[in-house]
């Protein structure tokens, strides 16, 4: 939920076309990925979870690069 909330408070400059994909990405790996990654230190690695975080980070690259 924080990874969605840093997402849509970055997605502004994440749709501008102003700003390079080189920039978008690296801005999405280090302020987007972290907030993602935060509460799963603590759960138990499995399946579920890397897929989840998997699909969030897909999510967050299509719709940066001007997909839905």
């Amino acid at each position: 939920m924080n990874a969605n909330g840093a997402y849509y408070a970055l997605r502004p400059l994440l749709k501008s076309q102003s700003v390079l994909r080189v920039g978008k990405v690296k801005i999405c790996k280090t302020l987007v990925r972290p907030m993602a990654t935060y509460r799963a230190e603590s759960w138990t690695p499995n399946k579920d979870v890397a897929k989840q975080l998997a699909t969030f980070e897909r999510k967050v690259l299509r719709r940066m690069s001007g997909g839905n």
